[in-house]
């Protein structure tokens, strides 16, 4: 997860360029940071959850960002001064990246050895 979450940071800032021009700043809004990075670093983890738990299948992982970058070009947000869309987007692959360490060992992103009720039964006898 170490990994998903450097490459994630990378790819977040590797998206947010042009601020790095002059005048680029103008053309964020100041929630374009924040969902940018929880967005682009949610995903990452995601992909990485893809590619450990196919046992290293890049297709699955295209698949995946295909289908969101289509999904992306195909569902406009409305035009509003407050991105709400975005923001929501970013919660959401938030929640499930969270899902996925939560459900997974952390370090891989793969399944446990234990399934999750047996995880469960051990802590309540704790």
């Amino acid at each position: 997860m170490g990994a998903a979450v450097i490459i994630g940071l990378l790819w977040s800032t590797w998206h947010l360029w042009p601020v790095a021009v002059p005048g680029g700043l103008s053309l964020f809004a100041w929630t374009d940071f924040p969902e940018t990075y929880l967005r682009l670093t949610s995903t990452a983890v995601l992909y990485a959850w893809l590619y450990n738990g196919t046992r290293g299948s890049l297709l699955v992982v295209l698949v995946a960002h295909g289908a969101f970058n289509l999904d992306n070009s195909i569902v406009q947000a409305p035009a509003s001064d407050v991105h709400t869309i975005p923001i929501i987007v970013a919660l959401l692959h938030g929640v499930a990246a969270l899902a996925v360490v939560l459900v997974t060992n952390p370090r891989t992103l793969t399944r446990h050895p234990l399934n999750l009720a047996e995880m469960v039964g051990s802590r309540r006898e704790s």
